[in-house]
Protein backbone atom coordinates (compact mmCIF):
# COMPACT_ATOMS: atom_id res chain seq x y z
CA UNK A 1 0.00 0.00 0.00
CA UNK A 2 1.26 3.30 -0.46
CA UNK A 3 0.92 6.42 1.24
CA UNK A 4 -1.28 8.07 -1.10
CA UNK A 5 -3.96 4.87 -0.75
CA UNK A 6 -6.41 6.03 2.00
CA UNK A 7 -8.38 3.77 4.17
CA UNK A 8 -11.89 4.24 4.82
CA UNK A 9 -12.73 3.21 8.45
CA UNK A 10 -16.51 3.56 9.34
CA UNK A 11 -16.57 6.01 12.75
CA UNK A 12 -17.77 4.77 15.79
CA UNK A 13 -21.41 4.47 16.64
CA UNK A 14 -22.15 6.06 20.45
CA UNK A 15 -25.33 6.16 20.56
CA UNK A 16 -25.56 2.13 19.82
CA UNK A 17 -22.82 1.19 22.35
CA UNK A 18 -24.55 3.44 24.96
CA UNK A 19 -27.26 1.45 24.57
CA UNK A 20 -25.49 -2.11 24.57
CA UNK A 21 -23.43 -0.56 27.39
CA UNK A 22 -26.11 0.22 29.71
CA UNK A 23 -27.80 -3.15 29.02
CA UNK A 24 -24.35 -5.30 29.76
CA UNK A 25 -23.11 -3.14 33.09
CA UNK A 26 -24.67 -2.19 36.06
CA UNK A 27 -24.64 1.28 37.00
CA UNK A 28 -21.98 1.75 39.12
CA UNK A 29 -19.46 -0.52 36.36
CA UNK A 30 -20.60 1.70 33.40
CA UNK A 31 -19.71 5.01 35.55
CA UNK A 32 -16.51 3.53 36.25
CA UNK A 33 -15.87 2.76 32.56
CA UNK A 34 -17.60 5.73 30.81
CA UNK A 35 -17.09 8.57 33.11
CA UNK A 36 -13.31 7.97 34.44
CA UNK A 37 -13.43 11.40 34.37
CA UNK A 38 -14.86 11.66 37.26
CA UNK A 39 -12.91 9.26 39.47
CA UNK A 40 -9.36 11.30 38.56
CA UNK A 41 -7.11 12.06 41.42
CA UNK A 42 -4.33 14.40 39.61
CA UNK A 43 -0.74 14.60 40.98
CA UNK A 44 -0.06 17.55 42.89
CA UNK A 45 2.41 18.75 39.63
CA UNK A 46 -0.94 18.05 37.45
CA UNK A 47 -2.39 20.74 40.06
CA UNK A 48 0.14 23.24 39.55
CA UNK A 49 -0.19 22.86 35.79
CA UNK A 50 -4.17 23.07 35.35
CA UNK A 51 -4.21 26.36 37.89
CA UNK A 52 -1.44 28.39 36.03
CA UNK A 53 -4.00 28.26 33.36
CA UNK A 54 -5.73 30.55 34.89
CA UNK A 55 -3.07 33.83 34.49
CA UNK A 56 -0.64 31.71 31.61
CA UNK A 57 -1.88 31.89 27.95
CA UNK A 58 1.74 29.77 27.32
CA UNK A 59 2.13 26.69 29.39
CA UNK A 60 4.94 23.59 29.18
CA UNK A 61 4.83 20.85 31.17
CA UNK A 62 8.25 18.79 31.14
CA UNK A 63 7.48 15.75 32.43
CA UNK A 64 9.42 11.89 32.88
CA UNK A 65 8.54 9.02 31.02
CA UNK A 66 5.76 7.34 32.16
CA UNK A 67 4.53 10.27 34.63
CA UNK A 68 1.12 10.42 33.32
CA UNK A 69 2.07 14.12 31.56
CA UNK A 70 -0.11 13.03 28.82
CA UNK A 71 -3.29 12.18 30.77
CA UNK A 72 -2.76 15.50 32.63
CA UNK A 73 -3.34 16.95 29.44
CA UNK A 74 -6.02 15.29 27.99
CA UNK A 75 -8.02 15.41 32.12
CA UNK A 76 -7.79 19.39 31.22
CA UNK A 77 -8.90 19.04 28.19
CA UNK A 78 -12.07 16.66 28.64
CA UNK A 79 -12.48 19.54 31.76
CA UNK A 80 -12.74 22.10 28.77
CA UNK A 81 -14.77 20.93 26.49
CA UNK A 82 -17.55 19.50 28.66
CA UNK A 83 -17.39 22.58 30.87
CA UNK A 84 -18.40 19.92 34.11
CA UNK A 85 -14.93 21.39 36.50
CA UNK A 86 -14.69 20.05 39.52
CA UNK A 87 -15.21 21.57 42.60
CA UNK A 88 -11.46 21.91 43.13
CA UNK A 89 -10.71 23.35 40.00
CA UNK A 90 -8.72 26.61 39.95
CA UNK A 91 -7.40 26.91 36.40
CA UNK A 92 -8.71 28.56 33.22
CA UNK A 93 -12.19 28.11 32.90
CA UNK A 94 -14.20 28.29 29.32
CA UNK A 95 -18.03 29.56 29.77
CA UNK A 96 -18.97 28.47 26.49
CA UNK A 97 -18.69 25.76 24.15
CA UNK A 98 -14.56 25.66 23.38
CA UNK A 99 -12.68 24.88 19.58
CA UNK A 100 -9.75 22.88 20.86
CA UNK A 101 -6.93 21.41 18.58
CA UNK A 102 -4.92 18.31 19.70
CA UNK A 103 -1.17 18.36 17.52
CA UNK A 104 1.51 15.84 17.04
CA UNK A 105 4.62 14.86 15.07
CA UNK A 106 2.38 12.35 13.42
CA UNK A 107 -1.27 11.15 12.98
CA UNK A 108 0.14 8.02 14.57
CA UNK A 109 0.72 9.45 17.40
CA UNK A 110 -2.47 11.22 17.22
CA UNK A 111 -4.06 8.30 17.53
CA UNK A 112 -1.93 6.33 19.82
CA UNK A 113 -1.99 9.05 22.79
CA UNK A 114 -4.29 11.62 22.84
CA UNK A 115 -6.72 10.05 20.98
CA UNK A 116 -6.67 7.02 23.31
CA UNK A 117 -6.65 8.88 26.33
CA UNK A 118 -8.91 11.01 25.29
CA UNK A 119 -11.71 8.45 24.00
CA UNK A 120 -10.12 4.87 24.48
CA UNK A 121 -8.40 2.19 22.25
CA UNK A 122 -8.45 2.78 18.16
CA UNK A 123 -10.09 0.28 16.36
CA UNK A 124 -11.66 -1.61 19.70
CA UNK A 125 -15.83 -0.46 19.62
CA UNK A 126 -15.99 -1.47 23.27
CA UNK A 127 -13.56 0.39 24.50
CA UNK A 128 -14.70 3.89 22.70
CA UNK A 129 -15.98 6.57 25.58
CA UNK A 130 -14.07 4.53 27.67
CA UNK A 131 -11.06 7.68 27.90
CA UNK A 132 -11.07 10.59 29.72
CA UNK A 133 -14.24 12.38 27.66
CA UNK A 134 -17.45 10.39 28.83
CA UNK A 135 -19.16 8.30 26.35
CA UNK A 136 -23.05 10.04 27.13
CA UNK A 137 -21.74 13.52 26.26
CA UNK A 138 -20.01 12.34 22.61
CA UNK A 139 -21.94 13.50 19.73
CA UNK A 140 -22.84 11.22 17.21
CA UNK A 141 -21.24 13.00 14.00
CA UNK A 142 -17.71 11.74 14.21
CA UNK A 143 -15.10 12.67 11.33
CA UNK A 144 -12.40 10.20 10.77
CA UNK A 145 -9.29 11.47 9.99
CA UNK A 146 -8.18 10.98 5.61
CA UNK A 147 -5.81 8.89 4.30
CA UNK A 148 -3.96 5.69 5.51
CA UNK A 149 -3.73 5.47 9.30
CA UNK A 150 -6.94 3.68 10.16
CA UNK A 151 -9.31 4.54 13.00
CA UNK A 152 -7.70 8.10 13.67
CA UNK A 153 -10.64 10.86 14.18
CA UNK A 154 -10.18 14.68 12.61
CA UNK A 155 -12.95 15.78 14.35
CA UNK A 156 -15.50 14.98 17.42
CA UNK A 157 -18.17 17.20 18.62
CA UNK A 158 -18.89 16.83 22.39
CA UNK A 159 -21.98 17.85 24.45
CA UNK A 160 -21.05 21.23 27.35
CA UNK A 161 -22.61 22.02 29.98
CA UNK A 162 -23.91 25.17 28.80
CA UNK A 163 -26.04 23.46 26.13
CA UNK A 164 -24.15 23.73 23.17
CA UNK A 165 -21.15 21.81 21.34
CA UNK A 166 -17.18 21.60 22.27
CA UNK A 167 -14.98 20.63 19.13
CA UNK A 168 -11.72 18.84 18.93
CA UNK A 169 -9.59 18.46 16.29
CA UNK A 170 -6.20 16.37 15.45
CA UNK A 171 -3.38 17.87 13.77
CA UNK A 172 -0.70 16.78 12.77
CA UNK A 173 2.76 19.12 12.58
CA UNK A 174 4.07 16.57 9.07
CA UNK A 175 0.86 18.80 7.61
CA UNK A 176 2.94 22.09 7.77
CA UNK A 177 2.78 25.84 8.78
CA UNK A 178 -0.19 26.43 6.10
CA UNK A 179 -2.45 23.51 7.81
CA UNK A 180 -2.66 25.69 11.12
CA UNK A 181 -3.91 28.94 9.62
CA UNK A 182 -7.01 30.63 8.97
CA UNK A 183 -8.84 29.07 12.15
CA UNK A 184 -10.02 30.77 15.58
CA UNK A 185 -9.61 28.61 18.80
CA UNK A 186 -9.68 28.33 22.09
CA UNK A 187 -7.12 25.75 23.17
CA UNK A 188 -4.02 24.01 21.14
CA UNK A 189 -2.41 21.51 22.89
CA UNK A 190 0.93 20.43 21.53
CA UNK A 191 2.04 16.53 22.33
CA UNK A 192 6.06 16.63 21.99
CA UNK A 193 7.61 20.09 20.80
CA UNK A 194 6.79 21.25 17.27
CA UNK A 195 8.74 23.45 14.63
CA UNK A 196 8.80 26.79 15.79
CA UNK A 197 6.79 28.26 12.87
CA UNK A 198 3.54 25.85 13.95
CA UNK A 199 4.24 26.61 17.43
CA UNK A 200 3.67 30.75 16.25
CA UNK A 201 0.99 30.10 14.33
CA UNK A 202 -0.57 27.73 16.74
CA UNK A 203 -0.44 30.29 19.77
CA UNK A 204 -1.86 33.31 16.82
CA UNK A 205 -4.72 31.10 16.73
CA UNK A 206 -5.62 31.68 20.10
CA UNK A 207 -5.22 35.54 20.26
CA UNK A 208 -8.71 36.71 19.54
CA UNK A 209 -10.13 34.60 21.79
CA UNK A 210 -7.76 34.92 24.74
CA UNK A 211 -7.23 31.28 24.32
CA UNK A 212 -4.84 29.35 26.06
CA UNK A 213 -1.29 26.74 24.52
CA UNK A 214 -0.19 24.15 26.45
CA UNK A 215 2.74 21.68 25.19
CA UNK A 216 3.58 18.62 27.25
CA UNK A 217 6.64 16.45 26.53
CA UNK A 218 9.67 14.35 27.89
CA UNK A 219 12.46 16.19 26.01
CA UNK A 220 14.14 12.83 24.09
CA UNK A 221 14.74 15.19 21.24
CA UNK A 222 16.11 17.84 23.67
CA UNK A 223 15.68 21.33 23.75
CA UNK A 224 14.33 22.99 20.92
CA UNK A 225 13.25 26.63 19.82
CA UNK A 226 10.05 26.31 21.69
CA UNK A 227 11.32 25.07 24.74
CA UNK A 228 14.54 28.17 25.14
CA UNK A 229 11.31 30.72 24.51
CA UNK A 230 9.84 29.45 28.00
CA UNK A 231 13.52 28.95 29.34
CA UNK A 232 15.44 32.10 28.00
CA UNK A 233 12.65 34.67 27.33
CA UNK A 234 10.99 35.99 30.73
CA UNK A 235 7.36 36.83 29.43
CA UNK A 236 4.85 36.90 32.32
CA UNK A 237 2.28 34.81 30.20
CA UNK A 238 4.73 31.79 30.25
CA UNK A 239 4.79 29.00 32.71
CA UNK A 240 7.09 25.79 32.59
CA UNK A 241 5.90 22.54 35.29
CA UNK A 242 8.35 19.93 35.50
CA UNK A 243 7.30 16.41 36.78
CA UNK A 244 9.87 13.70 37.67
CA UNK A 245 8.77 10.26 38.60
CA UNK A 246 10.75 10.52 42.07
CA UNK A 247 7.35 13.42 42.47
CA UNK A 248 4.76 11.51 41.66
CA UNK A 249 5.78 7.90 43.25
CA UNK A 250 3.93 6.32 46.24
CA UNK A 251 1.66 9.02 46.55
CA UNK A 252 -1.80 8.17 47.10
CA UNK A 253 -3.45 6.24 44.51
CA UNK A 254 -0.11 6.71 42.26
CA UNK A 255 0.44 4.45 39.17
CA UNK A 256 4.24 4.34 40.59
CA UNK A 257 5.98 3.09 43.53
CA UNK A 258 9.80 4.18 44.93
CA UNK A 259 10.70 0.57 44.27
CA UNK A 260 9.67 0.79 40.00
CA UNK A 261 11.10 4.31 39.93
CA UNK A 262 14.36 2.77 41.57
CA UNK A 263 14.39 -0.06 39.02
CA UNK A 264 13.61 1.92 35.77
CA UNK A 265 16.58 3.95 36.38
CA UNK A 266 18.68 0.86 37.18
CA UNK A 267 17.50 0.20 33.45
CA UNK A 268 18.43 3.42 32.05
CA UNK A 269 21.34 4.50 30.26
CA UNK A 270 23.26 7.01 32.12
CA UNK A 271 23.32 9.78 30.06
CA UNK A 272 19.16 9.29 29.91
CA UNK A 273 18.64 9.28 33.00
CA UNK A 274 18.02 12.99 33.27
CA UNK A 275 15.65 12.92 30.57
CA UNK A 276 13.29 9.51 31.23
CA UNK A 277 13.55 9.79 34.93
CA UNK A 278 13.60 13.92 35.45
CA UNK A 279 12.11 14.78 32.88
CA UNK A 280 15.17 17.42 31.67
CA UNK A 281 16.24 17.80 28.12
CA UNK A 282 18.06 15.04 26.36
CA UNK A 283 20.93 16.15 25.45
CA UNK A 284 21.64 14.67 21.89
CA UNK A 285 23.82 11.33 21.28
CA UNK A 286 24.66 12.13 25.00
CA UNK A 287 25.75 14.24 28.15
CA UNK A 288 29.16 15.43 28.10
CA UNK A 289 28.42 14.52 32.00
CA UNK A 290 26.30 11.74 32.85
CA UNK A 291 25.65 12.40 36.28
CA UNK A 292 22.78 13.25 38.76
CA UNK A 293 23.31 16.70 39.38
CA UNK A 294 22.52 15.81 42.93
CA UNK A 295 26.06 14.09 43.26
CA UNK A 296 27.80 17.93 42.77
CA UNK A 297 25.02 20.06 44.04
CA UNK A 298 25.84 21.43 47.94
CA UNK A 299 24.64 24.56 49.89
CA UNK A 300 26.45 27.80 49.26
CA UNK A 301 29.43 28.47 51.22
CA UNK A 302 28.46 31.34 53.33
CA UNK A 303 31.97 31.68 54.43
CA UNK A 304 34.89 31.35 52.36
CA UNK A 305 37.95 30.40 54.26
CA UNK A 306 41.15 33.28 52.80
CA UNK A 307 43.12 30.20 52.53
CA UNK A 308 41.30 28.61 49.53
CA UNK A 309 42.78 29.64 45.94
CA UNK A 310 40.08 31.72 43.78
CA UNK A 311 40.01 32.45 40.27
CA UNK A 312 37.51 33.88 37.65
CA UNK A 313 37.30 31.77 34.36
CA UNK A 314 35.56 34.13 31.92
CA UNK A 315 34.02 33.26 28.36
CA UNK A 316 33.99 36.67 25.87
CA UNK A 317 30.81 36.26 24.38
CA UNK A 318 31.27 37.10 21.03
CA UNK A 319 28.21 36.78 19.56
CA UNK A 320 27.13 34.83 22.69
CA UNK A 321 26.43 35.89 26.31
CA UNK A 322 29.27 36.85 28.14
CA UNK A 323 29.90 34.38 31.23
CA UNK A 324 31.94 34.55 34.09
CA UNK A 325 32.47 31.92 36.91
CA UNK A 326 33.71 32.22 40.68
CA UNK A 327 36.20 29.02 41.56
CA UNK A 328 37.08 28.09 44.89
CA UNK A 329 39.65 25.67 45.62
CA UNK A 330 39.98 24.04 48.84
CA UNK A 331 43.84 22.69 48.40
CA UNK A 332 43.08 20.42 51.09
CA UNK A 333 40.78 18.35 50.32
CA UNK A 334 41.38 18.73 46.46
CA UNK A 335 38.23 20.07 45.74
CA UNK A 336 36.87 22.73 43.59
CA UNK A 337 33.59 24.94 44.61
CA UNK A 338 31.34 26.75 41.73
CA UNK A 339 30.67 29.80 44.23
CA UNK A 340 29.14 32.16 42.31
CA UNK A 341 28.14 32.80 38.24
CA UNK A 342 27.51 35.80 36.06
CA UNK A 343 25.86 35.23 32.66
CA UNK A 344 24.63 38.41 30.27
CA UNK A 345 24.24 39.22 26.84
CA UNK A 346 24.46 42.60 25.41
CA UNK A 347 26.21 44.55 27.99
CA UNK A 348 29.72 46.11 27.48
CA UNK A 349 32.79 44.76 29.10
CA UNK A 350 32.56 47.80 31.90
CA UNK A 351 29.08 46.32 33.07
CA UNK A 352 30.66 42.90 32.91
CA UNK A 353 33.45 43.94 35.22
CA UNK A 354 30.83 45.92 37.35
CA UNK A 355 29.39 42.62 39.33
CA UNK A 356 32.62 40.72 39.24
CA UNK A 357 34.22 43.87 41.34
CA UNK A 358 31.33 43.88 43.68
CA UNK A 359 32.23 40.12 43.84
CA UNK A 360 36.27 39.19 44.02
CA UNK A 361 37.81 42.62 43.08
CA UNK A 362 41.32 41.24 43.52
CA UNK A 363 40.58 37.49 42.65
CA UNK A 364 42.38 36.83 39.18
CA UNK A 365 40.70 36.57 36.23
CA UNK A 366 41.68 33.53 33.81
CA UNK A 367 40.30 34.45 29.59
CA UNK A 368 40.22 31.97 26.65
CA UNK A 369 42.48 32.44 23.71
CA UNK A 370 40.35 34.80 21.68
CA UNK A 371 41.12 37.35 24.18
CA UNK A 372 44.41 38.05 22.93
CA UNK A 373 42.67 38.77 19.71
CA UNK A 374 42.82 42.34 18.51
CA UNK A 375 39.60 44.78 17.86
CA UNK A 376 39.88 45.98 14.42
CA UNK A 377 38.68 49.39 15.58
CA UNK A 378 41.65 49.99 18.39
CA UNK A 379 43.99 47.54 17.39
CA UNK A 380 43.49 46.40 21.95
CA UNK A 381 42.96 43.14 22.73
CA UNK A 382 39.57 41.75 24.35
CA UNK A 383 41.83 41.08 27.32
CA UNK A 384 42.75 44.40 27.56
CA UNK A 385 39.33 46.12 27.38
CA UNK A 386 38.70 44.02 30.46
CA UNK A 387 42.11 44.87 32.23
CA UNK A 388 41.14 49.06 32.02
CA UNK A 389 38.70 47.67 33.88
CA UNK A 390 40.19 47.33 36.87
CA UNK A 391 40.01 43.43 36.75
CA UNK A 392 42.98 41.42 37.69
CA UNK A 393 43.18 39.89 34.11
CA UNK A 394 45.84 36.84 33.28
CA UNK A 395 49.08 38.25 31.43
CA UNK A 396 48.14 35.37 28.98
CA UNK A 397 44.91 33.74 28.04
CA UNK A 398 44.47 30.29 29.85
CA UNK A 399 46.55 26.85 29.28
CA UNK A 400 47.12 23.86 30.90
CA UNK A 401 51.06 23.73 32.20
CA UNK A 402 51.84 21.76 28.51
CA UNK A 403 50.60 24.82 26.75
CA UNK A 404 47.76 22.63 25.30
CA UNK A 405 44.44 24.45 25.62
CA UNK A 406 42.40 21.38 24.85
CA UNK A 407 38.25 21.65 25.21
CA UNK A 408 38.03 17.94 25.97
CA UNK A 409 41.03 17.96 28.55
CA UNK A 410 39.40 20.21 30.23
CA UNK A 411 36.32 18.35 30.16
CA UNK A 412 37.66 15.22 31.08
CA UNK A 413 39.21 16.86 34.46
CA UNK A 414 35.91 18.28 34.86
CA UNK A 415 34.01 14.69 34.60
CA UNK A 416 36.87 13.24 37.28
CA UNK A 417 36.37 15.57 39.30
CA UNK A 418 32.55 15.35 39.67
CA UNK A 419 32.69 11.55 39.64
CA UNK A 420 35.17 11.39 42.37
CA UNK A 421 33.60 14.20 44.84
CA UNK A 422 35.97 16.84 44.01
CA UNK A 423 33.59 18.90 42.33
CA UNK A 424 30.86 20.93 43.88
CA UNK A 425 28.09 23.65 42.94
CA UNK A 426 25.88 25.97 45.17
CA UNK A 427 22.62 24.90 44.83
CA UNK A 428 22.15 28.59 44.02
CA UNK A 429 23.78 28.72 40.68
CA UNK A 430 20.36 27.98 38.64
CA UNK A 431 22.40 29.13 35.37
CA UNK A 432 25.67 27.04 35.93
CA UNK A 433 22.99 23.60 36.12
CA UNK A 434 20.53 24.75 33.38
CA UNK A 435 23.54 24.77 30.68
CA UNK A 436 25.05 21.90 32.65
CA UNK A 437 21.89 19.41 31.76
CA UNK A 438 21.96 20.66 28.21
CA UNK A 439 25.71 20.04 27.77
CA UNK A 440 25.57 17.33 25.27
CA UNK A 441 27.49 16.33 22.07
CA UNK A 442 26.23 15.41 18.37
CA UNK A 443 28.36 13.80 15.85
CA UNK A 444 31.00 13.05 18.84
CA UNK A 445 31.63 16.85 18.38
CA UNK A 446 30.81 19.00 22.01
CA UNK A 447 27.31 21.23 20.71
CA UNK A 448 29.05 24.65 21.08
CA UNK A 449 25.67 26.22 22.33
CA UNK A 450 24.03 28.02 25.59
CA UNK A 451 27.35 26.91 27.08
CA UNK A 452 29.00 30.01 28.15
CA UNK A 453 29.07 29.43 31.82
CA UNK A 454 30.34 25.67 30.96
CA UNK A 455 33.28 27.28 28.85
CA UNK A 456 33.89 29.62 31.72
CA UNK A 457 34.38 26.74 34.29
CA UNK A 458 36.95 24.88 31.85
CA UNK A 459 39.12 28.27 31.36
CA UNK A 460 39.39 28.48 34.92
CA UNK A 461 39.90 25.10 35.72
CA UNK A 462 42.52 25.15 33.47
CA UNK A 463 44.34 27.62 35.18
CA UNK A 464 43.33 26.67 38.57
CA UNK A 465 47.29 26.76 39.07
CA UNK A 466 46.98 30.59 39.08
CA UNK A 467 44.47 31.01 42.40
CA UNK A 468 45.06 33.27 44.77
CA UNK A 469 44.67 33.40 48.44
CA UNK A 470 42.80 36.39 49.89
CA UNK A 471 39.32 37.33 50.50
CA UNK A 472 37.01 37.68 48.71
CA UNK A 473 34.52 40.90 47.66
CA UNK A 474 34.89 44.24 46.72
CA UNK A 475 37.79 46.19 48.24
CA UNK A 476 40.84 45.66 46.16
CA UNK A 477 43.94 44.69 47.16
CA UNK A 478 46.42 47.48 45.98
CA UNK A 479 49.92 47.15 44.53
CA UNK A 480 52.81 49.72 43.33
CA UNK A 481 53.99 48.69 39.62
CA UNK A 482 52.90 47.39 36.69
CA UNK A 483 49.56 45.16 36.42
CA UNK A 484 49.52 41.44 37.82
CA UNK A 485 52.20 39.60 36.34
CA UNK A 486 51.39 36.54 33.80
CA UNK A 487 51.05 33.03 35.01
CA UNK A 488 54.62 31.98 34.44
CA UNK A 489 56.03 35.10 36.94
CA UNK A 490 54.17 33.93 40.34
CA UNK A 491 53.60 31.05 41.74
CA UNK A 492 50.40 31.26 43.53
CA UNK A 493 51.16 27.96 45.26
CA UNK A 494 54.02 29.24 47.25
CA UNK A 495 54.37 32.75 46.52
CA UNK A 496 57.39 32.58 44.70
CA UNK A 497 58.87 35.50 42.27
CA UNK A 498 59.15 36.86 40.09
CA UNK A 499 61.79 35.85 38.40
CA UNK A 500 60.54 34.17 34.91
CA UNK A 501 59.26 30.77 34.30
CA UNK A 502 58.80 27.94 36.45
CA UNK A 503 61.76 26.60 38.23
CA UNK A 504 63.25 23.59 39.19
CA UNK A 505 62.48 24.51 42.76
CA UNK A 506 59.12 25.58 42.17
CA UNK A 507 55.84 23.20 43.25
CA UNK A 508 53.62 21.84 41.16
CA UNK A 509 50.17 21.95 42.96
CA UNK A 510 49.13 19.08 41.13
CA UNK A 511 51.77 16.66 42.05
CA UNK A 512 53.54 17.69 44.61
CA UNK A 513 57.02 17.76 43.09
Amino acid sequence: MSDSDEIQTAAPDPEALRKLARRALSTEDYGRKYWRIDHVNPYPKALELFELGATKRERLFKAANQSGKSFSAATEISYHLTGRYPSWWKGHVFTKPPTVWVCSETAIMLRDVLQKLLFGEAGDAEAFGSGSVPLDLIDQRISMARGNIPDAFDTVRIAHVSGGKSRIQFRSYKAGREAFQGVTLDLIVFDEEPPLDIYAEGITRTTATNGRCLMVYTPMGGPGEVTRRFTEDDAPDRAIVKMSLYDICDLPGSHMTRDMVETIRRNTLPHQIRTRIFGEDMLGEGSIFPIDEAEITEPPIAVVPNHWFKIWGIDFGIGHPFAAVLLLYDGDADVIHVHHCIRVKDQTPLQHAVPMRAIGADVVVAYPADGDNREHGTGDTLAKLYREQDLRMMGQHAQFEDGSVSTDRGLLEMWLRMTTGRFKVASTQGQWFEEFRSYHRKNNQVVKLHDDLMSATRVGLMQLRSGKQGPLGSRRERRNGPPPPGPDEINPWTGRGPGGGAGADQIDPWTGT
